[in-house]
């Protein structure tokens, strides 16, 4: 349904944006 499809959106954007964070601290780390 609606809700199911929207929850597993939110889901991806939010796993996505932890992952761009994960790159921005690594990239942080190895300076």
């Amino acid at each position: 349904g609606k809700h199911e499809e929207f929850s597993l959106a939110f889901a991806g954007t939010i796993v996505h944006d932890m992952f761009n964070w994960l790159k921005v601290l690594i990239s942080i780390a190895n300076i």
